[in-house]
């Protein structure tokens, strides 16, 4: 680089911090591209949808509103949503399936979930005159826990999305360096990306890894991580619009000093989907998955949410009335577990036939056969005697 300085060198990188000094100091400049802001998100819009006719300029707004947190990436996953159906559609039409994509980020099943924290995630956001009429801090943190592949995750990215919020998240593991003092710069410089774009959601999946009880592992860099995460959870002046939410599928080994008022102070349990809630999931990859669906099922629908405001007449799918039992076969299924059985059931059926475009009764019986729930209930209990020890 040094001798071609004619040439321009442009370049990308995900952590910064990682170049070798004697590489980054050879970059003049460093741009760092945050999370979109409002106008931002905007012009990446007008850039989604330039060929499309039927977005005007307020709806693109109306979006780029109802988008806090969404990476342009995401956006253009609204877009492919939005057209799944095909592209000729009338323009009353088109801004119903833009609202209809944004609410799909909400995982099914989780309506009781997402109603317990709008004091923790939303009041401290909308009313703050009344939390400071009353000199009291908002909630510093929620932890989310519960059996795997229960969407902790989504519940995290809906409560962002619903609040208007940008949204961080990072793997627990992923904080954790070779180098000496690098895992707690990484929890420090979390928080203070955060605090750029607050007010924000950073989400710390799989919590349990920077987080475990002290001495269990006797890891001198695991309880210096804690220490580190401890001081950013009580540094409230400093973490000024973040909301910490974490989500763990073993709460048992947690310090207990992460779970004291003023750090993770609220506690939700995500459980296991009832049929209530496995039968949107079901409809869902049906929906996105599957050719035996007609266009008509893409329009006008409401959100997804649970079976009764679904209310999808059987003339909109074809050869799909096994749903109900495939609902009360997965009795015990994680969220993940049931998405399992659809694909199974699909790869069952393409051995079969490779131009086949529909799944049958047999493809899915024997997907069930080959997809069997993993949740222990000795891990069930864990969480029953949790929740009990920690009720908020």
């Amino acid at each position: 680089m040094d001798k071609h300085e004619e040439v321009a060198v442009i370049l990308a990188v995900d952590d910064v911090d990682k170049l070798s000094l004697p590489l980054r100091r050879r970059f003049s400049l460093e741009i760092e591209l945050a999370v979109p802001s409002l106008r931002e998100r905007i012009e990446i819009l007008e850039i989604i949808f330039k060929n499309c006719k039927n977005v005007d300029s307020d709806a693109i707004l109306n979006l780029a509103s109802n988008t806090h947190g969404y990476t342009g990436s995401d956006l253009r996953c609204i877009q492919k949503l939005v057209f799944a159906a095909g592209l000729d559609v009338d323009k009353n039409v088109l801004k119903d399936r833009i609202v209809d994509a944004t609410k799909k980020i909400r995982p099914t099943g989780i309506r009781e979930i997402v109603l317990e924290v709008p004091d923790s995630v939303l009041w401290p956001q909308r009313f703050p005159e009344s939390f400071a009429r009353f000199n009291i801090p908002a909630p510093s943190g929620i932890l989310l826990y519960g059996p795997p592949g229960c969407c902790k995750t989504m519940v995290a990215r809906a409560l962002a999305s619903q609040s208007q919020l940008n949204f961080l998240a990072v793997k627990g593991p992923e904080v954790f360096s070779k180098w000496v003092g690098e895992s707690e710069r990484a929890i420090r410089d979390l928080f203070r990306r955060a605090r750029q774009v607050a007010p924000a959601v950073l989400f710390f999946d799989e919590i349990d890894a920077v987080a475990a009880s002290r001495g269990d592992k006797n890891s001198g860099v695991g309880d210096r991580v804690l220490a580190q995460l401890l001081t950013e959870l009580d540094g409230l002046e400093k973490k000024c619009g973040v909301i910490v939410l974490a989500a763990t599928n073993r709460p048992d080994m947690l310090d207990g000093a992460i779970l004291r008022p003023g750090r993770l102070d609220k506690t939700i349990y995500v459980p296991l989907p009832d049929a209530d809630a496995r039968y949107p999931i079901s409809l869902l990859f049906l929906l996105f998955c599957l050719r035996n669906l007609r266009p008509s099922f893409f329009s006008n629908r409401p959100c997804i949410g649970s079976k009764s405001i679904l209310s999808l007449q059987s003339k909109n799918i074809d050869r799909c009335d096994y749903i109900e039992e495939l609902v009360e076969r997965t009795e015990g299924y994680s969220g993940a577990e049931v998405v399992a059985v659809y694909r199974c059931a699909a790869l069952v059926a393409l051995k079969e036939d490779k131009n086949s475009v529909f799944l049958e009764r047999k493809h899915f019986m024997a997907a069930l056969s080959q997809v069997v729930p993993r949740t222990e209930s000795r891990l069930l209990a864990l969480y029953k005697n949790f929740k009990l020890g920690h009720c908020i």
